[in-house]
């Protein structure tokens, strides 16, 4: 007893000294996995092969039913066409006239032509199926056909009249075949032929023959809406062999390469049979694949309708069984989770917990908030993490400050470029001069460029209305024409509502020097730059046109990538001023809240097209202050 406990005991610290390698979440976890899993599994497959055999007799039985109705609509279409054989024999034309045609005149011949083409042509357009329809004279003298002729003027040696005359009065029906007319009337298209001799009514002797060729396609009808030949296959073919209906229809008419099937379903000891004919089913391999075959032949004649189902459909059917104990066993395994860790949350709780807080950091939200109230190694651990949050968040706001406040230098040196306040003095004591000496050409340009210095150093506001930016830009109008005349004009189109729009200081102004000096300077005769304003979206739009010069796509391309790049260094030099002035200070002030296009083409002048908001607001910062 003392060495079995020591066995045990020796057993037991193998043991733990195994689970020690892991965490403990680990070791619970696979604990209750082992425990609810290799039951599940068990119970999962004895449900998996039970659910398999219900599906097999389930489907057996279902196809048997399939092919059943099948049959009866087969034996019904079969007997269609001998109603039609039988309603043309009876008629008086087959029962007077042609029981004579033998020894009928030429003239009576043309009679009993033209009535036998009327009754055979009602009962052909009866059926859209039915091909042709010939009967023939037992002496071999005369036949008469409408549709598609099937025999030649000596039908005696044709198979329909040989083997019709063999069945000895039973209905004969041809697999499908070719025509056997030679010449323009033979057809690529196999017919099935339905033929029986026409007998006399009062003396039951034989009058000749009828032969009903009917397309392989009227067979088609029996396995329309049928569920498994989605998956498998069906086919009509007789105790020889020879398909009599297949969807592949350069079958039609051949042999099956399987014997063993043809023997399986033909052979006298298979199936059931009865008043409604034979049927079975029974298990098959062929080409590596197995299939449960159900079938059933019919009484009329050597024919069994056929499906083949692959097992891998059947496989299928259990796929609700199936899932339905997969999600047992993962409802299961989630609950044996569940008892894992909350056996082990006291421990496992607090490191989830500061995990959690290790994404929320990781998403870039410093907003976190940790419990330290215990005493353990872990909680320790949150606090001392919290502490380092705080610090990176004070960091990062510090440096975001910073990059504020360099953006902010960059906007003013920018706007010292355009604003130098020395001059504005400068230009007042000229025009004082001029207009003493009474020099009108001089006073009036250094008017209308002490209005432009004014403007530029008019308050400290970064925004003003549209009208004052439109004022400036007509200074600068005045100024040119005193140099070009006429050569050069401007044309408004502004709605009087949004005269008084806010928008960023001298923004308009560069485009419409760049338009003259690029554009209609250099051009041969004058020229004009016309600004549009609309709005649209909470939007005010701005389009600056002018008929210049205009740009070449390589120009053009190379202007756009070097306004995609954001300037982090101006040279205060006088460099900067124009469009790369502009595109900088929409983007350091509007952000992502605008919109700027040019377009150009040689010769025909360039658009520039831009939109800022109705209502502009002061940048927001990315990250809020820590108290």
């Amino acid at each position: 007893m003392k060495r079995l406990r020591l066995v045990w005991e020796q057993f037991m610290s193998t043991q733990e000294a195994f689970y020690r390698k892991f965490q403990i979440k680990h070791r619970l976890l696979s604990s209750f996995l082992l425990v609810s899993v290799v039951p599940l599994v068990i119970v999962a497959l004895f449900s998996f092969w039970y659910s398999y055999a219900d599906a097999k007799e389930k489907v057996g039985y279902y196809s048997v039913q399939l092919t059943k109705q099948m049959q009866m609509n087969a034996e019904q279409l079969l007997a269609d066409y001998d109603q039609i054989a039988n309603t043309i024999m009876k008629s008086d034309v087959i029962q007077n006239e042609f029981k004579n045609v033998g020894s009928a005149s030429e003239l009576e011949r043309f009679a009993v032509d033209d009535k036998l083409d009327r009754l055979l042509s009602s009962h052909m357009v009866s059926k859209y199926d039915i091909d042709g329809i010939t009967v023939m004279h037992i002496d071999g003298r005369y036949r008469m056909f409408v549709g598609n002729r099937m025999v030649p003027g000596r039908y005696q040696s044709t198979q329909v009249f040989s083997k019709t005359l063999n069945e000895a009065g039973k209905p004969l029906w041809l697999a499908p075949h070719d025509n056997e007319v030679a010449g323009v009337f033979r057809t690529s298209e196999k017919v099935i032929t339905y033929s029986t001799l026409l007998k006399d009514r009062w003396s039951g002797h034989d009058l000749g023959i009828i032969a009903i060729a009917i397309k392989p396609q009227a067979l088609a009808r029996l396995f329309e809406e049928q569920e498994f030949l989605e998956n498998g296959d069906a086919f009509i073919f007789d105790d020889s062999g020879t398909y009599i209906y297949n969807r592949n229809e350069q079958l039609l008419g051949g042999r099956a390469e399987d014997d063993k099937l043809r023997e399986m379903i033909f052979r006298s000891s298979s199936g059931e049979t009865g008043s409604e004919g034979t049927r079975s089913y029974f298990d098959y391999e062929s080409g590596g694949s197995k299939f449960l075959v159900s079938y059933t032949k019919l009484n009329s004649n050597r024919w069994a309708i056929v499906s083949m189902v692959p097992y891998a459909v059947l496989m299928k059917k259990t796929n609700l069984i199936l899932q339905f104990t997969i999600a047992i066993l993962i409802v299961f395994l989630l609950f044996a989770v569940y008892i894992a860790l909350t056996v082990s949350s006291s421990i496992s709780n607090a490191i989830h917990g500061l995990m959690g807080s290790f994404r929320q950091v990781e998403k870039g939200d410093f907003h976190i908030r940790v419990d330290s109230s215990g005493k353990d190694e872990v909680m320790k651990l949150g606090a001392m993490f919290k502490r380092m949050v705080d610090r990176l968040n004070h960091l990062i706001h510090e440096l975001y400050r910073t990059k504020l406040m360099n953006k902010e230098v960059q906007i003013q040196a920018l706007k010292a470029q355009i604003n130098p306040h020395f001059l504005y003095n400068t230009l007042e004591t000229i025009n004082s001069i001029a207009r003493m000496k009474q020099i009108q050409e001089i006073s009036q340009m250094t008017r209308a460029l002490s209005s432009m210095f004014r403007y530029s150093i008019k308050g400290d506001q970064d925004f003003v209305t549209l009208r004052a930016e439109l004022e400036n830009i007509e200074n600068y109008m005045s100024i040119l024409k005193v140099r070009f005349g006429s050569k050069i004009s401007l044309e408004l189109s502004i709605p009087d509502r949004l005269y008084e729009a806010k928008l960023l200081k001298f923004i308009l102004q560069p485009i419409v020097e760049n338009a003259i000096r690029h554009g209609i300077e250099m051009k041969k005769g004058s020229g004009t730059v016309h600004i549009k304003a609309w709005e649209a979206d909470e939007l005010l739009f701005l389009r600056i046109d002018d008929d210049g010069l205009g740009m070449t796509e390589e120009k053009l391309r190379e202007l756009k990538n070097r306004m995609k790049q954001e300037l982090e260094i101006y040279d205060y030099g006088g460099k900067g001023i124009g469009l790369w002035n502009v595109v900088d200070r929409l983007r350091l002030y509007y952000r992502e809240r605008h919109r700027f296009e040019i377009n150009s083409r040689p010769g025909e002048g360039t658009t520039v097209m831009l939109a800022v908001p109705l209502h502009p607001e002061a940048p927001q910062a990315l990250f809020t202050p820590t108290a």
